[in-house]
């Protein structure tokens, strides 16, 4: 019998997403985005539509899936928010992944770690509908490698 080792990987990152969020109750959005195996280009944007269906005060977080391969210590993210009116906000945000001894921060084993990433400041989903949260890498290089996945978690507010 053979095992396709790909499909493994897939399927042990969706259970260690699941486990790793399911007994948060505070969590009310939760999505990830696959990067290219190889690397993940500038060009390559991640888009999240995000369905706000009241209007109440919740904090955005992203989380970011790397390997041993990826070679630095921090990730910078660019943010494009629009809101379903077409007010357009634009952030930073530096994401360390690791110590200032090279040790990955956040879970993971196996060469795969997962940390997550607050919002330095709040912000206010003020509109009920669809937001368009776009997320870009903002490193120096074109091309980084060892980024798998980012994901958007949306949390109420207590």
């Amino acid at each position: 019998m053979e095992i396709n080792l790909r499909n493994s990987k897939h399927l042990f990152l969706v259970f260690f997403g699941f486990l790793y969020f399911s007994c948060d109750t505070s969590l009310s959005y939760e999505t990830f985005r696959e990067v290219d195996e190889n690397a993940w280009n500038y060009s390559n944007e991640k888009k999240f539509l995000i369905p706000i269906k009241d209007v109440q005060p919740l904090e955005l977080s992203l989380a970011v899936r790397n390997t041993n391969k990826y070679q630095k210590a921090n990730l910078w993210l660019f943010l494009s928010l629009r809101s379903p009116s077409g007010n357009l906000q634009r952030d930073t945000l530096n994401c360390l992944l690791a110590d200032d001894y090279g040790y990955w921060l956040g879970d993971g084993f196996s060469g795969l770690y997962l940390t997550e990433h607050k919002m330095p400041h709040s912000i206010s989903f003020d509109e009920i509908g669809d937001w368009e949260l776009t997320v870009t890498h903002g490193m120096r290089e074109e091309r980084i490698k060892g980024i798998r996945e980012v994901g958007v978690l949306l949390r109420k507010k207590e």
